[in-house]
């Protein structure tokens, strides 16, 4: 009858082995002190070597040979450094983003475009309602027109949005709701 080992008691006693066939006599965490003669492969004591050789026009095979007890270490180095590399990328983005906000230049421009924008859509949707146009037709046909411009922001919810925001939906009173709305308050009094 053999024992049954569950993987992770496996890899437990793997990782024993592995620590008492390597070639350090120190941990490998140790060496992280020394990176530079380690992993600096222009250094004749360095325990890393790089093979580069050309397996087709533009393409080249990289051969790294480490010693069995470092492999672990230098796949988390290289990890590290994606995971690095991957950071400085977030905070570039976010640095250039954070300089376009406060680029007073480059604000204005924004807050411009947005103005004439807001200007054409309005002059659009007036003409369609002085011709007689519901207002819920003059907001698609306003979108159709844009669009027609190829307009980059020519969104039915964006026009709308910039329509409700001038002030353009609000209901026109009447005085068929004014007796209406004065009939409502003498009811709850």
């Amino acid at each position: 009858m053999t024992d049954f080992l569950y993987p992770r008691q496996e890899r437990k006693l793997a990782g024993r082995a592995d620590r008492e066939a390597s070639p350090f006599p120190a941990d490998s965490r140790s060496l992280v002190g020394e990176i530079a003669r380690t992993f600096d492969p222009l250094r004749p004591d360095s325990e890393i070597e790089f093979q580069v050789s050309e397996v087709r026009e533009g393409f080249v095979c990289l051969s790294i040979v480490l010693p069995v007890g470092l492999t672990r270490t230098f796949v988390g180095l290289l990890d590290s450094l994606h995971g690095l590399v991957r950071l400085i990328d977030t905070k570039t983005r976010h640095s250039m983003a954070a300089f376009k906000a406060s680029d007073l230049a480059e604000v204005a421009k924004r807050e411009e475009a947005r103005n004439a924008f807001a200007q054409r859509v309005c002059e659009v949707f007036d003409q369609f309602t002085a011709s007689g146009m519901e207002r819920k037709k003059a907001i698609s046909a306003t979108n159709k027109a844009l669009k027609a411009e190829k307009h980059p922001w020519a969104t039915y919810h964006l026009v709308r949005e910039v329509l409700s925001s001038a002030g353009r939906l609000r209901q026109r009173s009447s005085s068929k709701q004014k007796s209406a709305t004065a009939g409502n308050r003498k009811m709850k009094v």
